[in-house]
């Protein structure tokens, strides 16, 4: 699960440009967060959690594609829908059995694997092994790509003279770092700061060459 923030902190930090960037900026972890909406089941939460994390990459995109899908857009727009789902949240957290349900919704939205137990486990075994196929395919991925991940840090038309598909670089970025960020929120709720931090961490130990910096996040 860490290892998931942490590369994908790293790469929507270098991506955007931007220090702060994070899941939870972009709405991410908060659109994962939401599946406690739509239903209490173990098994239907990982689900929701994947597609509303995924909704809200589509929406950023969608939106900053319009208007020229420029870094400041893109952020700006993230912020937007984060807070969106964040103000959902608290409706949903508002409403709330404030005996029953209530304490079970905030204990998930602290995160934390502290409930984690092989009992608990096993009738969550095909989307565990899931989120571990999307684990390997997501860092592999970016691991593959790390050279474009330098470029795309540059200005947009420095990318564009150098031989890069600027648009469809950000899309599939954006797109795998939200599915390994929805795949750590499914499992352990939205555990904070690990996507800001490490990154930095690493990348004050390595330099921001991405050939580097995405195994020592990962460590």
């Amino acid at each position: 699960m860490g290892a998931n923030l942490a590369v994908s902190g790293a790469v929507f930090q270098g991506l955007l440009r931007n220090p702060l960037v994070d899941s939870r900026i972009l709405g991410v972890s908060s659109g994962a967060a939401l599946a406690l909406l739509l239903t209490h089941s173990a098994v239907y939460v990982q689900l929701f959690a994947f597609g509303f994390g995924l909704l809200a990459i589509f929406i950023v995109y969608g939106i900053g594609l319009r208007f020229g899908s420029s870094i400041l857009i893109l952020v700006v727009t993230g912020i937007l829908v984060s807070a969106f789902y964040n103000a959902l949240l608290g409706l949903i957290k508002y409403v709330a059995d404030p005996l029953n349900t209530l304490p079970a919704i905030t204990y998930w939205l602290l995160g934390g694997l502290g409930g984690a137990r092989w009992g608990n486990l096993w009738p969550l075994i095909i989307i565990i092994i899931i989120i571990i196929i999307i684990t390997a395919f997501g860092i592999a991925f970016f691991l593959l790509i790390r050279w474009r991940l330098n470029l795309l840090t540059l200005s947009e038309n420095e990318a564009i003279a150098l031989g890069i598909n600027v648009r469809r670089s950000r899309f599939d970025v954006l797109f795998v770092a939200a599915l390994l960020v929805a795949s750590s929120v499914a499992m352990s709720g939205i555990i904070g700061w690990i996507g800001l931090i490490v990154p930095h961490a690493a990348r004050a130990v390595v330099g921001p060459d991405h050939a580097r910096l995405i195994p020592a996040s990962i460590g």
